[in-house]
């Protein structure tokens, strides 16, 4: 029983370290233009206030108030992402790996506290994924003629 305990914990531990070492690489990737601006703008996500309070404050982050706007960006970006088809299949693969890391690290904010951990980490890295999220789905509306609109 100990010894299934323990290959399973190493398992989910390697696991993770893959996921996490894949998702930073495709976060690594550039793009032609930033379209997060634009679509900040439009669409009326706060991802850019949440990193830009992170990297103003030096006082403890208030993550409860923080998670909420974060889920919500998620839930926008992913929706419109669904709605846009994109001919290239290996980004649908990056975006569904980047979902996944999105909701391990979401979950993760319920134990950081608890644990004393970098609050300021994780939401910077959940930051990081939606503002690579609305690049992607800028460059997509660029490969499908429909730069020019908005949301």
């Amino acid at each position: 029983m100990v010894m299934a305990l323990a290959v399973l914990v190493t398992s989910a531990g390697l696991f993770m370290f893959y996921l996490q070492a894949t998702c930073e690489r495709v976060l690594r990737r550039e793009f032609e233009r930033d379209y997060s601006q634009a679509l900040v703008k439009s669409v009326r996500l706060e991802f850019l206030h949440v990193r830009n309070r992170l990297e103003q404050q030096s006082q403890p982050v208030n993550h409860a108030g923080m998670r909420p706007s974060l889920q919500a960006d998620f839930r926008a970006l992913t929706f419109l992402m669904k709605q846009t088809k994109s001919p290239s299949l290996r980004r649908s693969v990056e975006v569904f790996l980047l979902r996944g890391y999105f909701r391990c690290l979401l979950l993760s904010l319920a134990v950081v506290p608890l644990m004393n951990l970098g609050e300021r980490a994780a939401l910077s890295k959940l930051s990081r994924i939606l503002e690579h999220f609305s690049n992607e789905l800028g460059q997509r509306w660029g490969e499908l003629g429909t730069a020019s609109q908005t949301p």
